[in-house]
């Protein structure tokens, strides 16, 4: 690592993207942090509120750093690190940054302290690269959401009907949020719940989560598809991972839906 951190019995090395924070004492902060190899765990990073503290830029959220890691007797300890990418682009937009809260709620919601899951690891520092130039940001959550419910084992039903088991058709089909997938023709009229989608949007739903995230400035998604994804992704995510999910609110107060 760049800055020459040596690890011994009791202090490891992290790739870390910092989820929140929240302060402690006088002048320590407690850091929730995603790493690469240990999963989801929080660390105290001691002194990080003082003015001339080298640890304060590695407590910022969003903020992907190199770090060494003391074990500790209740919380391990941040003691030095460095930043790799700060993402300070999506920092000068309200939007950007409510997606990114958004992709940090969703990770904390989805995953147990302590699991290492590096493919999940890597979606999230793709998704916050690719985020700072995304044109289409909505279509880069609806790929987030998409990827992380097959990583973590929660990919919705989309070929088979939740209900009877039926082949699901392209422009006869409905998404249930609640049930977790898609309805046949036969049960998706008067399924109470049940949102209807188009050839395009079922497409999009059984694509998305093997496209790279880099696509999603190119997808080419019409207005009424991405309605469609987010009128079938929000609720499904919000049952699965039994959260409110309130950075949704925030997002809500400061963007545009697609052209009705």
């Amino acid at each position: 690592m760049a800055y020459g951190g040596r690890a011994d019995g009791r202090v490891y090395r992290v790739e870390a993207v910092v989820m929140k924070r929240l302060s402690f004492g006088e002048t320590d902060r407690v850091v929730t942090l995603f790493t690469r190899e240990r999963g989801k765990l929080s660390a105290v990073a001691k002194g990080a509120r003082g003015p001339r503290s080298r640890l304060a830029g590695l407590t910022e959220p969003f903020t992907y750093f190199h770090g060494l890691l003391a074990q500790g007797q209740n919380l391990d300890v941040l003691t030095q690190g460095e930043v790799q990418d700060a993402f300070a682009n999506l920092r000068k937009d309200l939007e950007r940054i409510g997606y990114a809260c958004y992709f940090l709620e969703l990770l904390d919601a989805g995953v147990e302290e302590r699991q290492p899951l590096p493919e999940l690891w890597d979606l999230l520092v793709g998704a916050l690269s690719t985020l700072e130039t995304a044109t289409t940001p909505d279509v880069l959550a609806r790929m987030f959401e998409l990827h992380l419910m097959r990583i973590i084992g929660y990919e919705p039903t989309l070929h088979q009907c939740v209900l009877d088991g039926a082949p699901v058709e392209a422009g006869a089909a409905a998404f249930h949020p609640l049930r977790g997938g898609a309805l046949c023709r036969r049960c998706a009229h008067g399924a109470p719940g049940s949102v209807a989608i188009s050839a395009a949007t079922l497409a999009a739903l059984r694509g998305l989560p093997y496209e790279p995230l880099v696509r999603a400035a190119q997808a080419g998604l019409d207005d009424t598809v991405r309605r469609e994804l987010s009128r079938c992704m929000l609720p499904y995510v919000r049952q699965q991972l039994q959260s409110p999910l309130r950075s949704l609110q925030f997002l809500d107060d400061v963007t545009l839906p697609p052209a009705a």
